[in-house]
């Protein structure tokens, strides 16, 4: 099974041709990150990628934060899976555990860019959306074989956490607590301003859009 870099809704766009257009515009900026890392022999961290992609993409630290998490562990399963069906392929993106950090090794992150761009096309398709109009579509994906990845064959990080477990974190843990405290805040927001029925559904689904309104932001900021 290829390493899952799951699109689960795609927001009201014009057609697919905008939306594939928009996608391969983010994933050459992706592609010229890993490049850049390739070529400077770069160690890089999750939480890096994730300040590059922010400052290309936009969005906010929890969206950028997720992505960069996804992005690399499927590109380390893309690699892995490569290697167990070709005795000749060489993997592009390795982890350094002395530095707790990713390397790219060379152009192979090309053909993961690739990929994406091949099975969203082919998500697209399964999906039934059409470009018959210019009017706005959502398409919904189903989410299949949802993973969290737990790094557990690497003694030296565990050994790290066992020696110091005050300054162990745990980026997916912190992730969900922050998502539970905007859902709190969201809610507080919604109820306590008595919005319209019009304005609860368009709020409800810019939220789980990923569109959180700068109100609720700022409360969490000041109760964090």
């Amino acid at each position: 099974m290829l390493p899952i870099l799951q699109i689960q809704v795609f927001p009201k766009v014009p057609n697919q041709q905008s939306l594939l257009a928009e996608l391969s515009r983010k994933l050459d900026k992706i592609a010229d990150l890993f490049g850049s890392y390739a070529r400077d022999k770069t160690y890089f961290s999750v939480e890096e990628v994730a300040v590059e992609l922010r400052k290309f993409l936009g969005g906010d630290r929890y969206s950028s934060e997720n992505l960069a998490s996804i992005l690399v562990q499927s590109a380390d399963n893309y690699d892995r899976m490569k290697r167990r069906h070709s005795n000749f392929y060489t993997r592009f993106i390795t982890y350094n555990e002395s530095r707790n950090r990713y390397t790219i090794q060379n152009s192979g992150y090309a053909s993961f860019i690739d990929w994406i761009r091949t099975d969203t096309r082919y998500l697209l398709h399964e999906s039934g959306a059409t470009d018959d109009n210019d009017q706005a579509v959502e398409v919904y994906l189903p989410k299949v074989n949802p993973e969290i990845f737990l790094r557990i064959n690497s003694r030296l990080q565990m050994e790290r956490s066992l020696r110091d477990p005050h300054n162990y974190r745990n980026f997916i843990l912190e992730n969900v607590k922050m998502r539970h405290k905007i859902s709190v805040a969201m809610l507080t927001y919604l109820f306590e301003n008595e919005v319209s029925n019009d304005v609860f559904w368009e709020l409800i689904e810019d939220y789980f859009l990923g569109r959180i309104p700068d109100e609720v932001l700022a409360e969490v900021r000041r109760s964090s």
